[in-house]
């Protein structure tokens, strides 16, 4: 599945393409666009290409590099998933941060870190899909990174990690603020529920909505979002999760039918109080 993140302004794109095959088969690339002209997209130029030889990315067969893609508001940084990446296990999956640059936007691109199994107290397992989605807020100082795949609860009953960033250069610490799965902030997750599927969180970073596309409320697989408030600043951001509500079809006038797999992909308006959610009759198991 494609992967798209727009600028505030609209003058940036980012884009995955997760089976791209320079270097290895569905190694994965990103693609960064200008974007301008009288009427908007009236002109779009690629600005690069980062893919296995560029930007210091070293990447693998299957790695899937781009399944999700999120930009900081002014586009200067840039998370991207990879949830077929290798590191520890195979398909624990990572998310690679970078900074944004240069005289034209995209002139430079430089990767500030790489976060997998190694990384960040990030322990992860065959499978895991960490990178899965990605969000970052307006100013880059906070992450939320799904791992659809993580068995806390069950079999791909799913997780999201939340980090703050920051260093004199961004990203030079980057530290776990708390892991939301089946044991946290009143989750309750069952086997292939794909619980962080998709992540989105508000401007600053206060609220934050969870697709889980294969949860069962109603029917097999008809999927539901979750919605949290997060408290705390700096350093102590996400020193409180809170569940707001659970979407699905018992709630909100959703009416959802077996297989529709609601909250394959959400999107936060800047201060949180709008939000889109689609659903995708695709199997998110790949069938």
């Amino acid at each position: 599945m494609i992967s798209v993140s727009l600028s505030a302004d609209g003058s940036k794109l980012a884009v995955g393409a997760p089976d791209d095959d320079d270097g290895h088969t569905n190694t994965g690339a990103v693609y960064l666009y200008t974007i301008g002209g009288a009427s908007w997209g009236s002109t779009v130029t690629q600005a690069v290409k980062l893919s296995d030889s560029h930007a210091s990315v070293s990447l693998d067969a299957d790695d899937s590099f781009g399944s999700s893609v999120s930009l900081s508001a002014d586009g200067s940084k840039l998370a991207v998933g990879a949830r077929g990446d290798d590191d520890g296990n195979a398909d624990a999956g990572a998310v690679y941060l970078y900074t944004i640059g240069g005289a034209s936007w995209g002139n430079t691109v430089t990767q500030a870190v790489k976060l997998s199994d190694s990384h960040a107290s990030v322990f992860l397992d065959r499978d895991d899909s960490f990178g899965s989605s990605v969000s970052l807020n307006a100013d880059g100082s906070k992450l939320a990174v799904g791992a659809r795949g993580d068995d806390d609860g069950g079999d791909y009953a799913g997780a999201v990690y939340l980090y703050t960033i920051g260093g004199v250069s961004w990203g030079s610490t980057v530290t776990q603020a708390v892991k939301l799965s089946d044991s946290h902030a009143s989750v309750s997750l069952d086997r292939d529920d794909y619980f962080g599927s998709s992540v989105s969180l508000s401007a600053d970073g206060s609220n934050l909505a969870v697709g889980a596309p294969g949860d069962d409320d109603g029917h097999s697989y008809a999927g539901a979002v979750y919605l949290y408030t997060i408290g705390g600043s700096g350093a102590s951001w996400a020193s409180t999760v809170t569940q707001a509500v659970k979407l699905s079809d018992s709630h909100a006038s959703v009416s959802l039918d077996r297989d529709d797999y609601f909250g394959s992909s959400v999107s936060l308006s800047a201060d949180g109080s709008k939000l889109a959610v689609m659903e995708n009759c695709r199997d998110e198991r790949g069938d």
